[in-house]
């Protein structure tokens, strides 16, 4: 899939209101990237700290590396419940994201997996969050041995 850049039109990831008048915009190139978010919390599934500075560090790294840029978010305070000590966990998450080519996407697919099954694996995570667009992935198996090909897993 080769991107196109088309004349007078407007990235802008909010949408433009109706009547907004954009003829001043005249951005140089213009692509349709898709949006990757990788989420990572700072406990493991045991409410033990990780240490998630050098997960955000490596993570922005791999990304910045693969996509040319990246951006890491503020911390979000959540809870979730641990299906078997029945215990509230509270963790802080960061959000380390980036808007990549589709091409780029399927080609550094693999690498992104494998450092997300990494992730997972050295952290003891029940489950890892990865938004794609609008879609929500869930890793839940880190053995990176018996996964299927990342062109089947990132689309």
């Amino acid at each position: 899939m080769q991107t196109r850049f088309l004349e007078n039109v407007i990235l802008d990831l909010t949408p433009i209101q109706p009547g907004t008048d954009v003829s001043g915009f005249r951005p140089d190139q213009v692509f349709v990237p898709r949006r990757l978010t990788i989420l990572l919390p700072n406990k493991d599934v045991d409410g033990s700290d990780i240490n998630v500075a050098f997960w955000i560090n490596a993570t922005a790294q791999l990304l910045a590396h693969k996509f040319g840029g990246v951006s890491v978010s503020s911390a979000y305070q959540g809870f979730w419940l641990n299906p078997d000590s029945n215990e509230l966990i509270e963790e802080t998450t960061f959000q380390v994201s980036v808007f990549a080519d589709p091409d780029d996407l399927l080609r550094h697919g693999s690498s992104v997996n494998n450092h997300i099954r990494r992730f997972g694996r050295e952290t003891n995570q029940g489950e890892v969050l990865v938004r794609l667009d609008d879609k929500i992935l869930r890793y839940t198996r880190f053995d990176c041995a018996s996964l299927p090909p990342a062109s089947e897993t990132i689309q």
